[in-house]
């Protein structure tokens, strides 16, 4: 019954074959693409093993959370995050700007203007998207 059950794809889609502690997490990230079910349980797996004050796999599952629809949860990885950098604000800027979070775009924004980073010419880009969109109701 247990070789039954290693044969048998796990939660992130690998087999027996490796463990999840042996894989890179960034294709646990990818792997877990924007279903959000699979990054929260992403997200523990990261929090187990110590990895939840990487920022860049923080970004990652920030950014596919926001991609997924969960802007709240995006928010909350946000506020969790040991240091802030403007990456970090640059990527959530951009990701919610494209899933169309406009207002969440801008707070973001005034996150990054608030700790003095420099935006850059994508995060003026989807800034201006967002404004946009929060002037004309039909977008």
């Amino acid at each position: 019954m247990n070789a039954k059950l290693s044969q048998q794809p796990d939660t992130f889609g690998f087999n027996g074959n490796r463990t999840l502690a042996q894989t890179s997490p960034y294709q646990i990230l990818l792997r877990a693409g924007s279903h959000l079910k699979l990054l929260k349980q992403v997200h523990a797996h990261f929090i187990t093993t110590g990895r939840n004050h990487h920022l860049p796999l923080l970004t990652k599952l920030a950014t596919s959370a926001i991609s997924s629809g969960a802007i709240l949860y995006a928010q909350k990885l946000f506020l969790c995050a040991p240091t802030v950098d403007g990456f970090l604000l640059s990527s959530l800027i951009t990701a919610a700007s494209k899933s169309h979070f406009p207002l969440q775009t801008i707070l973001f924004y005034r996150h990054m203007l608030a700790r003095n980073i420099s935006p850059t010419n994508y995060t003026y880009t989807s800034v201006i998207k967002a404004c946009a969109q929060l002037q004309d109701p039909r977008t």
